[in-house]
Parts: structure tokens; C-alpha cells; sequence
């Protein structure tokens, strides 16, 4: 089975067509349909991962958990408070906000943010995963 194919099942099982998944992702007509002779990108691939709440690994290999890890609303609001948390403490000490003892500009510091709170994502899913008891997992 191809990319293609995957996506074409997962699709069913939703009970979405793929020119629906195209158009809803803002991709042209057939995109989805051209995986099958060629790879899509990565940016795309995970465009419909999410769509589908699986995972791009799945949708290439067909291999691993066929379903995205999901967070409870109490997990998010850890994260977000996580990183709040850690961005103060960041904020207090100055230096630690400096590459070469200038201070980053405001695009590498979004970089920043947007690294630590995918950092902390995974730990989440990672603990989650780790720690959740066999019989309780989906």
C-alpha cells in the first residue's frame, strides 16, 4: 500500500473524499492522487497527517501507532503553563535571551518559543505514552 492508498482509507473511515481533503488544505486538484507515482513533501504529508489525526510515519510506512498521540485539555494547559513558566524564567535572566552577548532579535526568539513548546509537546506524549497503563491506552 502507497501514501496514496492510506490516505485513501483513513479518508473513507471519516467519510471525507480526497477532493475534499485537497481543497480544505488549500492543495490543487490530484495532488493527493500524484503521491502514488512520487513522495509528497514533508510540509503537505503533515498537513494531512493532522487532517487525519494520524501521523506522517503511518501515512509513508504504514508502520507505528495509525493514530495521532492526543493531549487532554489538562495536558495543554501543563504545556502552557510549562512554557509560560520557563519563558519567565528565561525573561529574569537576560543573558540566557543573548547569542553572543547581543540580545535575540524578535524572530529568534518566536523560533525559540516555538522550539521549547514542541519540546515540551513531546516530553508530554513521551511521558504519556511511557507511563499510561496498557489497559487504558486506545
Amino acid at each position: 500500500m502507497n501514501v496514496k492508498q492510506r490516505i485513501q482509507v483513513l479518508s473513507k473511515e471519516m467519510g471525507c473524499s480526497l477532493p475534499k481533503i485537497e481543497a480544505e488544505l488549500g492543495f490543487g486538484n490530484g495532488t493527493i492522487s500524484r503521491w502514488s507515482k512520487s513522495d509528497p513533501s514533508y510540509e503537505k504529508l503533515k498537513k494531512v497527517a493532522d487532517f487525519l489525526n494520524t501521523t506522517t510515519d503511518y501515512l509513508m510506512t504504514g508502520e507505528g501507532n495509525r493514530w495521532a498521540p492526543t493531549l487532554s485539555n489538562k495536558n495543554e494547559r501543563d504545556i502552557s503553563m510549562m512554557l509560560k513558566k520557563t519563558l519567565e524564567e528565561l525573561e529574569l535572566n537576560q543573558e540566557a535571551l543573548a547569542f553572543d552577548g547581543e540580545p535575540l532579535d524578535e524572530e529568534t526568539k518566536e523560533l525559540l518559543i516555538a522550539s521549547l513548546e514542541r519540546t515540551i509537546r513531546q516530553a508530554k506524549l513521551s511521558s504519556k505514552e511511557k507511563f499510561t497503563p496498557n489497559k487504558y491506552r486506545d
